[in-house]
């Protein structure tokens, strides 16, 4: 015992003791009983600063343990017992045993068995933000270098794992039998396994793990598949690297196919670049790329650009296609923040057969709405503000139907002057009546160009559906019809079948004034007008008869009709009305004083009254309607000369009305001890009646009578119901198939009070299993997720499967009727479904379907089946049903559902009738 001091204690020491200098390594000893013990508390290092002037170290070493602590000052070791701590500037060590030798300036730390021979306390090794599990560590204060045995620590999103490891004096780990993955379990599902792995600690955002040879583990059986070495960066911030593709068949069309490999080059923090291509075995090729960018607080967006050189069926013979496909996108939003300016574009333009040639999973809800989609619009917009009254803007704007190749594009450029009170005093300290109107002025131009060539013109006129229009055979001779190609060649006839406008609008708002204290006057002045640059003039042509030598007889080849001649001539058309709107709102309250909880039922009525006064603009006088015959019988009607216009044939003196109503009921709560003593409940949302009154009209004024309504039940059953009712009489008309409408009412010809013209019936409900814990938290963005990426998620979580809900259905019925006079009633009636089904606490599976009643047949069908396998995720989607899509297709994933190593994956795809591609 010469030389030798010892002390224990049965708590922990309130405080960690200084440091004391130490000697060589020992394995750990038990605690010898028979030394002298005495508290920790009262030891006092008399030592201490003697040793501190003979150590190397930069910072002062402190320790303590929870049993015992034994230094031996020969030797110069102090060795911590039970819980033991060492700090040392940005150092700390945790262990059940830790020896300290100051001689050779080491620690070394190990566990120890309990009396289940289970390993408790092992070596935590923490530097700095990083944490390294041990088995057994040998750390030099003056070298910074360690040995260490068995460690694991965590590197991002994923952890190191190695048998035997050795640290260098810049914090670099040199593992051997290393193993990475990203799974948190202590038997990790999956990782790739190495002889050697270096995890390279750099500075800022340098942080690696370098691997030799190495090979993938699934579930403890290593797989035949790795790579001759592997580099996986942990940074926080974007890192370049290339990008694994996938490979597969697609049978019956490309053949073998490379797809998405390429690679990713990180600009800086605000801007990402994709490169990718795809090559097939038939001879087809494709090249891509897409980006991100973002400059704060003034604008951000994202690009993409791809080509594809198709070569589809067999490699020789009739069957075999080639076609060349290609997509640009762009997307560019500004964040104005007070800026008078701003430029916005959303560009949306693919060849006619790119979605069905190359677009992959149209199991997925996007990817199925993109391979159905048929029409694309682009739009490019840049507004100026000058002051606060004027604003400026310039739009171009390209509509694309890849079914039907027809392309529009046009140009715009609108002028506004917004409203502003002309008759306001600045100093008034209580204004006028008058003070509140308001007066604005808006300027629109714009010009169109389409290649979809039209030798028939629709007109605005409600009886087109009564007479034939037929082209000027004079002005479409030689002329190209339909869709032609979008080429020079074609240009001047495009050109020729151009549209040019320009419309005005002045707004005016006029003071407003309330009756009786309950009754809201608001009267309304509108004007609008257009300035065109092309007529039309109609001309009725009889029917052409037909003399047939055989029977000797004269027939009629065709009905006739109007014909259409386009004139080079500038007008101008305009329309203004007056109106004077009248509403109020009363309530009626019934009390019950015996039904259970319902105290009262609450009655809301809210009628309101339009009256408007619009001229008759097919008068002469004006010029903007041609009166024309339109048949043999000599019936005539009026034609808009300008395409779009709209404006009132015949005087009218309208009054429109409408009554609204709402039920709502009142009941008692279930428990006096509730929040609140009594509960709304809506009964009936919205019953209203809508129509007008013409009274200038020279017949059927009535207008066509609305009936809608809407509700919710128990706020769960949404029910929505919409009607329309014509009240005159019909009769059978050998020109017009639907019949003609006559001025006599139904009712006084016996035909009942009206005709239900159409009717729509809507009723949708949403059903979640489980029940929400009232201490349940909102869920929190997952740690390494972007704002973006978790605002995505929440606007669309019917892309996304909710492991903590059992299963949500959601079920929609829809039913619509229509009959126009004597025409064929028809109707439409679907039944959808779609949701999720948690089957097991892994297994989950989605479905959309649903029932087409008037075909007799089920709807686009789509179920798919998810694993969750903790750090994996299989997901497998079947469409059985897809109508006119490619049928029979289905496709399994298996993917690592870290974003780290997301190019780790193995994949299945195959479909019947599978285009494939990007």
């Amino acid at each position: 015992m010469l030389g030798v001091q010892a002390w224990g204690q049965d708590k922990p020491a309130a405080k960690p003791r200084a440091g004391v200098p130490f000697g060589a390594i020992r394995r750990p000893v038990k605690a010898d009983s028979l030394k002298p013990v005495v508290k920790a508390d009262t030891v006092k290092m008399t030592h201490a600063d003697s040793l501190r002037e003979q150590s190397d170290l930069q910072a002062q070493v402190d320790y303590y343990a929870k049993d015992s602590t034994i230094m031996t000052t020969d030797e110069q070791i102090v060795e911590l017992f039970g819980d033991a701590k060492v700090d040392y500037q940005d150092i700390h060590l945790k262990a059940d045993y830790i020896k300290l030798n100051w001689k050779t300036n080491e620690v070394y730390a190990i566990g120890r068995k309990d009396s289940t021979g289970r390993m408790i306390g092992e070596p935590v090794f923490e530097q700095g933000a990083d944490t390294y599990n041990t088995s057994e560590i040998r750390y030099n204060f003056k070298s910074r270098r360690a040995a260490i045995k068995a460690i694991i620590t965590k590197q991002g999103e994923g952890n190191v794992r190695g048998k035997i490891v050795k640290k260098d004096s810049s914090n670099n780990f040199f593992l051997r039998g290393a193993f990475y993955t990203t799974c948190d379990l202590v038997h990790p599902h999956f990782g790739i396994q190495a002889s050697k792995i270096k995890l390279v600690q750099g500075k800022g955002d340098n942080r690696q793990v370098i691997s030799g040879p190495f090979n993938l583990v699934i579930a403890g059986v290593q797989l035949p598949l790795g790579l001759p070495f592997g580099f996986f960066p942990f940074s926080e911030k974007r890192k370049s690297g290339f990008i694994l593709g996938n490979y597969g068949e697609e049978p019956q069309n490309r053949g073998f196919y490379l797809r998405d490999f390429g690679y990713y080059w990180a600009v800086n923090d605000y801007m990402g670049l994709r490169f990718t291509g795809q090559v097939y075995s038939k001879g087809g090729w494709g090249a891509g790329t897409q980006g991100n960018y973002i400059k704060k607080y003034k604008y951000s967006g994202s690009y993409s650009l791809i080509f594809n050189h198709n070569k589809s069926g067999d490699e020789v013979g009739s069957n075999k296609t080639i076609s060349n496909d290609f997509s640009i996108q762009w997307s560019h939003s500004p964040q104005t923040l007070g800026r008078p300016y701003s430029f916005s574009a959303s560009v949306n333009i693919a060849s006619s057969n790119y979605t069905r040639n190359n677009e992959q999973n149209i199991t997925s809800t996007t990817g199925l709405g993109r391979y159905q989609q048929n029409v694309f619009g682009s739009s490019v917009q840049y507004s100026h503000n000058f002051g606060n009254y004027i604003q400026t803007s310039a739009n171009f704007r390209v509509n694309q139907n890849v079914t039907t190749k027809a392309l529009t594009a046009g140009v715009s450029v609108s002028a506004a002057v917004t409203q502003f009170q002309p008759f306001r005093r600045k100093k008034a300290v209580t204004p006028a009546w008058y003070e509140s109107f308001r007066l604005g002025m808006n300027l629109t131009s714009s010009a169109d160009l389409t290649n979809n060539v039209t030798t028939q013109v629709t007109t605005s006129s409600s009886y087109s559906n009564e007479f034939r229009l037929i082209a000027d055979s004079t002005q479409t001779k030689g002329i190209k019809t339909g869709v032609i190609p979008f080429n020079i060649d074609n240009l001047p006839t495009i050109l020729k079948n151009s549209q040019v406008k320009t419309s005005f609008s002045v707004p005016i708002s006029l003071p407003n004034f309330k009756i009786a204290r309950n009754i809201n006057v608001t009267p309304g002045v509108s004007l609008q007008g257009d300035v065109y640059t092309k007529q039309y003039k109609y001309t009725y042509v009889p029917p052409t008869i037909k003399y047939d030598s055989t029977t000797g007889a004269y027939t009629q080849a065709d009905s006739g009709g109007v014909m259409v001649s386009t004139i080079s001539k500038p007008g101008v058309t305009y329309s203004y009305a007056f109106s004077l709107g009248i509403n109020t709102r009363t309530y009626g309250t019934f009390y019950f004083k015996k039904l259970g909880r319902v105290e009262a039922i609450r009655h809301t009525f809210a009628p309101s009254l339009s009256l408007s006064y619009t001229p008759d603009f097919s008068s002469p006088s004006f010029g903007f309607y041609q009166k024309v015959q339109i048949n043999q019988r000599g019936d005539q009607r009026y034609l808009s000369k300008y395409v779009g216009y709209s404006g009132s044939i015949g005087k009218s003196a309208a009054a429109s009305f409408s009554l609204t109503n709402q039920l709502e009921m009142k009941v008692r709560a279930k428990s006096d001890t509730a929040k609140n003593a009594y509960e709304k409940i809506s009964l009936l949302d919205n019953f209203s009646i809508s129509g007008s009154y013409n009274f200038m009209a020279d017949t059927m004024k009535l207008s066509n009578i609305s009936v809608s309504a809407n509700t919710v039940i128990k706020k769960k059953y949404n029910i929505a119901f919409a009607s329309v009712f014509d009240p005159y009489a019909v009769l059978q008309d050998p020109f017009v198939a639907t019949g003609v409408r006559i001025r006599d009412f139904k009712i006084s010809r016996g035909q009942g009070l009206a005709q239900l013209q159409s009717m729509t019936i809507g009723f949708s409900t949403a059903f979640k299993g489980g029940s929400k814990k009232k201490d349940q938290k909102p869920k929190e963005k997952p740690e390494g997720m972007s704002d973006a990426d978790m605002k995505f998620i929440q606007t669309n979580p019917q892309l996304y499967i909710d492991w903590d809900v059992p299963w949500n259905v959601n079920v929609a019925y829809n039913f619509s009727y229509t009959k126009y006079g004597l025409a064929k009633a028809q109707s439409f009636q679907t039944l959808s479904f779609n949701g999720d089904i948690k089957l097991t606490e892994k297994w989950a599976m989605t479905f959309t379907t649903g029932w087409d009643f008037v075909q007799g047949a089920p709807s686009l069908t789509n179920i798919g089946l998810t694993r969750n396998l903790h750090c994996w995720e299989a997901a497998f989607n079947w469409t059985p049903i897809a109508q006119n899509l490619r049928g029979g297709n289905y496709n399994f994933e298996l993917r690592v559902r870290s974003s780290l190593l997301k190019d780790l994956k193995l994949s299945r795809r195959r479909s019947f009738y599978d285009m494939g591609g990007y």
